[in-house]
């Protein structure tokens, strides 16, 4: 037996489907076994195995025993002369293991061997290649000051981005991800160690197999996709927490005494560091928006209103009391700040059209407020309108300028769809296409691209002309057709078409979804997963303020209702009483049949209902019930409640 392929699987059978599809191609010709070891997934990732892959070795954990030990675990009945250690999120070309092996087979010096990895948008991931973490090394790394001077030998020997990422070089830690192993050399220096619990246990090996006399070496020559390298947020504070944890076992094991509580020393540095300058940036953040608008808010009020006191009472002298400026005015920025809140404006992407309904509706609160004061503290309502009116400019325009100024933090929800090409042949084209159609993605398919020199007038460009088409058609996506185009063509292509901000993905044959840095799933799959917009405590709360709102306003203008509604305002009463005993709510899903078994969040029962038109289709209703509770907002209620507003006595 040549090779023993270990895959540790937990909840990710989207993803190991695809990874197992390159694999079985990857070992034509090599005499091979394949280990997958599943920590108690819950995602049908064993009953796929079966189905798909009934000649793999299955390892079924009760409990998630952790990745070291569930390594270990196949490590043991392994029988081959080299063990990969290779995570289910990757992707290999058709020739990875024979370049890999034979290049092992002609250094036996060699006792570990990683490849040149790339993610989902084929960026290069800097720890296909990396250095160990001595105190200053992890002190640079963990401050994020190797981030800063990328190409440093002395400042990121973490990465080792000084060495170049297309050439082999020896180094010291390879990555779990893909990991070649002599088998002979585990024998020698013992399986992973199970006493971590997240990150450091490829380290830990990699330290021991250079401690043994072998060399650990980079293998570029071959590429793979590592779909989870750039959303395992390693930024986070709670990565750093977690690697920090990793480093204190490593340098308690390897380490002396002395040297340990010196390494540890400069490892909390960093850590306090980075947790200083994280906290700073969440709390900007989080707080820009708020803050900006209460400005932006004082400040139109406070210019505005010494020119219309001047203009209002002829008075070139005359101005506003100092209490004023000094609590009416912040009163008013800050209700408005608040209801801002409270209907989701500031949640990120920042919706323009949301934020501009939120201040108009804020701007009616605060009418109503207005009306209410005495005499005293009440001013001019012309100048409180106007100086209102002009933060509908000034607010969207600072949401733009945060954006351009930093688009991952202060991104603008953009309705723009996507555009997609899909490369295969034609047929599997078409079915990509469907697929996408049913998922209602944000996309528009611009063309195929066929994966040959086809003139055919159903595409629009072959595969050559792959880097051609998305600058001309200025394409958001491409869409690559498993079974028509090798593992190795498409990676190459990721690589060789650098263009920045593409999302490169995998349809795989015979399968209803499409593989990426995320997975688009079967409409079901997808609606499963993300429904819980609507079951949110926060939205909870807000659909309750909205239903006694509304109960409350329409029981104090019954007087008046009675002229619209008739005999049935006593109906209308009932409704507004019953949604006050938390008993219904004004707006619920409807009561439909149908095969499918999603259950949506639970809600009260409705008065009316989300899609109130008769001749719907029952997958129809489906639909809209699913978007409603996956989508939630306060704005969705009020236009129900504007359209059927004569059936609020039903």
């Amino acid at each position: 037996m040549k090779i023993s392929i270990v895959i540790v699987n937990y909840n990710v059978a989207k993803y190991l489907e695809q990874c197992l599809k390159s694999v079985v191609k990857a070992i034509d010709g090599i005499e091979s076994e394949i280990f997958v070891v599943d920590n108690n997934s819950v995602d049908g990732s064993c009953q796929m195995l079966q189905n798909l892959f009934p000649n793999i070795n299955l390892i079924e954990n009760v409990t998630n025993v952790g990745f070291a030990k569930a390594n270990n675990q196949a490590i043991k009945q392994a029988g081959g002369e080299y063990i990969l250690l290779l995570n289910p999120d990757t992707v290999v070309e058709k020739e990875s293991f024979k370049r890999t092996i034979n290049y092992m087979d002609s250094n036996p010096e060699t006792g570990g061997l990683g490849v040149k990895m790339i993610d989902g948008n084929g960026n290069y991931l800097p720890e296909s290649k990396r250095g160990f973490p001595y105190p200053i090394v992890a002190f640079y790394k963990l401050s994020g000051l190797s981030r800063l001077f990328p190409k440093s030998k002395y400042i990121n020997k973490y990465h080792l981005g000084y060495l170049d990422n297309d050439s082999i070089h020896e180094v010291d830690v390879l990555s779990g991800a893909f990991m070649l192993i002599r088998k002979s050399v585990l024998d020698k220096i013992g399986l992973l160690d199970e006493t971590y619990f997240m990150y450091g246990e490829d380290i830990d090996l990699s330290y021991r197999i250079i401690n043994a006399g072998y060399k650990n070496i980079y293998f570029p020559k071959t590429t793979i996709i590592h779909y989870k390298g750039q959303s395992t947020q390693k930024g986070s504070l709670n990565y750093v927490i977690l690697f920090y944890k990793a480093m204190k076992i490593f340098a308690k094991k390897n380490f002396s005494k002395s040297h340990a509580r010196s390494f540890l020393f400069f490892i909390n540095i960093a850590i306090y560091l980075r947790g200083f300058i994280s906290l700073i940036h969440r709390t900007i953040a989080k707080l820009i928006y708020p803050i900006s608008d209460f400005i932006v808010l004082y400040v139109s009020f406070a210019i505005f209103s010494p020119y219309w006191s001047k203009y209002r009472y002829n008075r070139p002298d005359y101005d506003f009391p100092a209490f004023y400026y000094h609590i009416n005015i912040p009163i008013y920025a800050t209700i408005l700040v608040i209801y801002i809140y409270i209907s989701g404006t500031y949640i990120r992407p920042i919706d323009i059209k949301k934020t501009i309904k939120s201040i108009a509706i804020g701007m009616l609160i605060n009418l109503v407020l207005f009306a209410l004061l005495p005499d005293e503290l009440r001013f001019s309502r012309a100048m409180f309108l106007v100086g209102t009116v002009g933060t509908f400019t000034i607010i969207p325009l600072c949401r733009i300028a945060l954006h351009f100024i930093d688009k991952q933090d202060f991104e603008i929800k953009s309705k723009q769809k996507r555009r997609t090409i899909i490369v295969g042949n034609e047929d599997e084209c078409l079915r990509v296409n469907k697929i996408i159609k049913e998922l209602d993605k944000k996309e528009i398919i611009i063309g195929y691209v066929s994966n040959i020199s086809n003139n055919d007038s159903f595409f629009i460009g072959n595969l050559n002309q792959l880097k051609s088409i998305i600058k001309i058609h200025k394409i958001n996506t491409v869409i690559f057709c498993e079974q028509d185009i090798p593992e190795t063509i498409i990676i190459n292509k990721m690589i060789q078409i650098a263009i920045k901000n593409i999302d490169y993905k995998i349809a795989p044959h015979h399968s209803h979804f499409i593989i990426g840095n995320e997975i688009s799933n079967s409409i079901s799959d997808i609606y499963t997963i993300d429904i819980n917009s609507i079951a949110l405590p926060r939205n909870k709360t807000l659909k309750r303020i909205f239903d006694i709102s509304l109960s409350c306003i329409l029981l104090i203008c019954s007087p008046l209702l009675v002229f619209y509604f008739g005999r049935k305002i006593g109906k209308l009463i009932k409704n507004c009483l019953i949604v006050l005993e938390l008993k219904k709510t004004w707006i619920g899903y409807n009561n439909i049949e149908t095969d499918n078994d999603l259950e949506l969040p639970k809600i009260n029962e409705g008065i009316i209902f989300v899609a109130s038109e008769i001749d719907l289709e029952p997958q129809q209703i489906l639909k809209m019930n699913i978007i409603y509770a996956k989508d939630y907002s306060i704005f969705k209620d009020i236009n129900i409640i504007f359209y059927n507003f004569s059936r609020l006595d039903s």
